[in-house]
């Protein structure tokens, strides 16, 4: 009796020796309060709860996303960049209280032409009709299913046909 009460003590202390660390990086710091208003000039960790998704981005960023290295190599102004693009204030907080701002949550998604400004709009211009397509389409914000479906590697299928 007392070797299974052994064998299930040395189970219990492997696996909290793998999910501990990972346990405690996920959950450290949530007592922090972060004053997260434009305004402050400070920002909460993005990586502090989309560890994930970081993982995942820094991986495809090596070769595939050059926003990555539009703000060097800070991860949250990697993902400011295009997250915080706009100057909304999403929440503000300090002290004692906190005043929600005008989105629930800073990954709003932003049109790709907020910095990517469609500056060529002639008639010849080889993007003209696929981006005003693109924009009268509810798949994606504004037009960014016309980015989005040659300027990244996320598969899409795009139906062409002939307008004449």
């Amino acid at each position: 009796m007392s070797g299974k009460i052994a064998l299930a003590a040395m189970a219990i202390v492997a696996i909290g020796i793998f999910a501990l660390p990972s346990t405690i990086s996920v959950f450290g710091g949530l007592h922090t309060w972060y004053d997260l208003g434009v305004r402050s000039g400070k920002y909460m960790p993005c990586i502090k709860c989309h560890a994930d998704v970081y993982e995942e981005y820094a991986v495809m960023a090596r070769t595939h996303a050059p926003h990555w290295k539009l703000k060097g190599y800070d991860p949250n102004k990697a993902c400011y960049a295009c997250h915080r693009a706009r100057q909304i204030q999403y929440a503000e907080g300090g002290g004692f209280g906190a005043t929600p701002g005008e989105q629930a949550h800073a990954a709003s998604t932003i049109a790709c032409l907020e910095c990517h400004e469609f500056k060529n709009n002639d008639v010849h211009n080889k993007h003209r009709t696929y981006v005003q397509a693109a924009a009268n389409y509810n798949l994606m914000e504004s037009s960014n299913e016309a980015c989005i479906a040659c300027h990244t590697d996320i598969e899409l299928y795009i139906e062409w046909t002939d307008g004449g």
